[in-house]
């Protein structure tokens, strides 16, 4: 099986905090700022965040912004 890219790490982190918060991605995207289809590209891995999108997020999501990126390599 193939390697997940770091983006597509990071999306499968975002989508589970994101269910964990029982929130839609258009919830998410209201409260951090965002359009849906830049969650939806987020969590499909098909953009890379910058530092302030994972900070928006995480203080979307009540999250300290490093659970968002824990574990990606």
């Amino acid at each position: 099986m193939a390697t997940k890219t770091r983006a597509e790490q990071f999306g499968r982190k975002l989508k589970a905090a994101r269910d964990k918060r029982g929130l839609t991605q258009e919830e998410l995207g209201k409260l951090a700022g965002f359009s849906v289809s830049h969650i939806y590209r987020l969590e499909n891995g098909g953009r890379e965040p910058r530092l302030s999108t994972i900070a928006d997020l995480a203080h979307a999501l009540k999250l300290d912004p490093t659970e968002l990126i824990k574990g990606i390599r």
